[in-house]
């Protein structure tokens, strides 16, 4: 489409994925913040990620946005044994039907071991190649 052309430093692949995420903060306190909750991606790159889930508290939307509440998620691959592992940023956030606990959460990878990144890159390699 001419005028709307969307820029992306990673391709992205869509594919229905399992995620385990915690709120993490150094400056938010919060019992609730321990919980850990499952939800799923299906819009994954080396960049980031589409989560669909629970926001925990929506009190915590300003500090998401801001930053001082990050969200570590483990994504369940095919492709792998252990869980690739990643600090996140929220970039954005909508709510997926009204009156709901479900979030559909853009997601900005801060940071991911070379172990994990080595994983997600050669997932995201396979599911791009052409047969």
């Amino acid at each position: 489409m001419e005028g709307s052309d969307e820029r992306r430093e990673f391709a992205r692949i869509r594919h229905a994925l399992a995620v385990r995420y915690k709120f993490l903060s150094g400056s938010v306190k919060d019992p609730e913040m321990e919980a850990v909750l499952d939800g799923t991606t299906s819009n994954l790159s080396l960049g980031g990620l589409l989560l669909v889930g629970p926001l925990g508290k929506v009190d915590w939307l300003k500090d998401l946005l801001l930053g001082r509440i990050q969200v570590g998620v483990n994504i369940a691959l095919p492709t792998s044994v252990d869980p690739v592992k990643a600090l996140t940023r929220l970039s954005w956030i909508e709510a997926k039907e009204p009156d709901t606990v479900t979030y559909r959460m853009g997601l900005r990878i801060l940071d991911i071991s070379a172990e994990s990144r080595g994983a997600l890159s050669e997932f995201l390699s396979r599911e791009t190649r052409i047969p």
